[in-house]
């Protein structure tokens, strides 16, 4: 029915929620809360109530219940879902309430592009940039900022396969959880924003590090996430999860190369590779550590944290 639209349109919420209630008790059927028949922007009355940043959680909640979850996935003329709309529309931080009840009442919305191929995630990393900017000058922005960054941690989370609508990770974490789905350039700012998250265990004990391991290696052209992360925190090489692993043991089972990470964690800390190799065979593979200074600089701090390996090597006899 188009007394909703308009009722919407006013933002007089009280009166939505109270006529939403009266008609579904006498009408189940959602059909009134979908767009008007003659509506060409294809919008229903969630994303009606969702370009007005005074709507509350109540108001979606109401709406979700008796129009049906599926309403969050809907996308008008410009393949926009309420969630981008909420996202674009609301002038201040944008209420963590109200972003959480639109993610989880169909939380792969998140993965939905609009007409111009951005995802609720970019749209709010976009207001998340012009939020810092005004910050800066204007303190009184700062909660606003906050409020944003609460709603990427909620919506980074809902990628994942176990989102239950709670954030479960420090932000840091989540953006390095959901890999490629997350914009390079958001995980930077969270890292800015949380540097403290690049010393924090999440899930499994997991550090950053053990994190960016597990991944894939990128291609080239694309920045490695582990090489950043091991400026910052190279002691996090020996740190172990609640699984006694390292992050060398996550790297080589994700199938990293020596160029693609294992070099690198190895000269951050070399004695993770004795839990790769029997005593037996450190002849051999220490004979290939001698190609370059780095290599030489792992076999160098290797020897100095374990001494005894001349000793297990010394009735060993090498094949070649």
């Amino acid at each position: 029915m188009k007394k909703f639209f308009c009722i919407a349109r006013e933002g007089d919420w009280e009166n939505l929620v109270h006529e939403l209630k009266q008609e579904s008790s006498v009408n189940p059927d959602r059909e009134s809360l979908l767009s008007p028949k003659d509506d060409v922007n294809r919008e229903n009355i969630l994303h009606q109530v969702c370009y007005n940043s005074s709507v509350t959680a109540i108001v979606i909640e109401t709406v979700l219940d008796i129009g049906g979850p599926q309403l969050a996935a809907e996308q008008n003329y410009l393949g926009q879902t309420p969630l981008h709309i909420y996202l674009t529309c609301t002038h201040g931080g944008a209420s963590v309430a109200v972003c959480r009840a639109l993610v989880i009442a169909k939380p792969e919305t998140v993965r939905i592009e609009d007409n111009e191929y951005l995802r609720a995630i970019d749209v709010l990393y976009q207001k998340i940039i012009m939020k810092e900017e005004r910050a800066r000058y204007q303190p009184e922005e700062k909660q606003s900022l906050e409020d944003l960054w609460a709603n990427a941690r909620i919506i980074v989370e809902a990628f994942r396969p176990t989102f239950s609508g709670q954030q479960s990770l420090p932000m840091v974490h989540a953006c390095l959880e959901i890999g490629e789905d997350c914009p390079f350039a958001l995980w930077e700012r969270a890292l800015q924003q949380f540097p403290d998250d690049i010393f924090e265990p999440g899930e499994n004990g997991n550090l950053p590090l053990h994190i960016a391991a597990s991944t894939s290696p990128p291609d080239e052209l694309e920045v490695d996430l582990l090489n950043e992360i091991l400026k910052l925190f190279p002691k996090a090489a020996s740190i172990r999860n609640n699984k006694d692993q390292l992050p060398l043991d996550l790297a080589i089972s994700s199938g990293r190369t020596w160029r693609s990470g294992i070099g690198l964690l190895l000269d951050a800390y070399p004695l993770a590779i004795d839990d790769h190799i029997q005593p037996n065979e450190y002849p051999l593979i220490l004979s290939h550590f001698s190609s370059s200074s780095s290599k030489r600089n792992i076999l160098f701090q290797l020897l100095l944290g374990k001494p005894d390996l001349f000793v297990q090597a010394k009735n060993c006899v090498i094949y070649s």
